[in-house]
């Protein structure tokens, strides 16, 4: 399992109105931008479809403070794509063909490109549904505290796996994020945690990532049946 230290931020975005040239558009998407500054940042953009319509999420290199942020208005038809968020006063515009998503990402002091290719983004099986969904609790020791934390997988609305760390020490709990399972478990959680592991056994098995240090975790299942 590749514990490799990264941050990404989902960005739910509203539902949008189906159209019969949009459902090409469903699933991932993923290249990156080039800021002013010459930083390159990994973004993801997952399109799903919920009803008769479409929910899009944009996961955004290291901006994990912005997690959840929801789009005042978003558009895609006739491969055509425009999202706009007022929270960030940033906009993505631009057009998909071939299997590419050319656009530009503009907001305040910012213009730059946007290029994102089409990759596979599967749901998760009901297999791994079944694994990991409950909460997961235990310790972890930082080198100032030892904490009581919970993890807390489910499905939203849309099929994705979600996670959600539960700081029980402290009476708090971070915000819903998508859970990567490309590799092993990973999520991002705002204000800039990170949880990277997997189940082994009766135990989930990893590291718990803060914006000022990292330490290993093993947890239980909480209300698991006897074996």
């Amino acid at each position: 399992m590749n514990l490799h230290r990264s941050a990404v931020v989902i960005l739910i975005l509203s539902t949008l109105a189906a159209h019969p040239d949009q459902a090409g558009i469903e699933g991932g998407w993923r290249g990156s931008l080039v800021t002013g500054a010459g930083t390159e940042l990994a973004v993801d953009l997952v399109v799903r479809t919920v009803g008769g319509g479409h929910a899009v999420y944009l996961a955004q290199g290291p901006w994990p403070n912005v997690n959840g942020a929801r789009a005042d208005s978003a558009t895609i038809e006739g491969g055509r794509v425009r999202l706009a968020f007022e929270r960030l006063g940033a906009v993505v515009e631009g057009t998909v063909a071939d299997d590419v998503l050319t656009a530009r990402w503009t907001q305040p002091g910012t213009d730059v490109p946007l290029r994102l290719s089409r990759y596979a983004r599967p749901l998760p099986t009901p297999a791994e549904v079944e694994r990991l969904s409950g909460a997961w609790a235990g310790t972890v020791e930082f080198d100032w505290a030892t904490l009581e934390v919970a993890l807390r997988f489910a499905l939203n609305d849309i099929g994705e796996l979600t996670g959600v760390i539960e700081l029980r020490t402290y009476g708090g709990e971070t915000e819903p994020a998508n859970v990567d399972l490309s590799d092993g478990v990973r999520f991002f959680a705002r204000p800039g945690y990170e949880v990277v592991g997997a189940v082994s056994g009766d135990a989930f098995i990893g590291e718990m990532h803060t914006p000022i240090a990292a330490a290993p975790l093993t947890l239980s299942k909480e209300n698991a049946e006897p074996p």
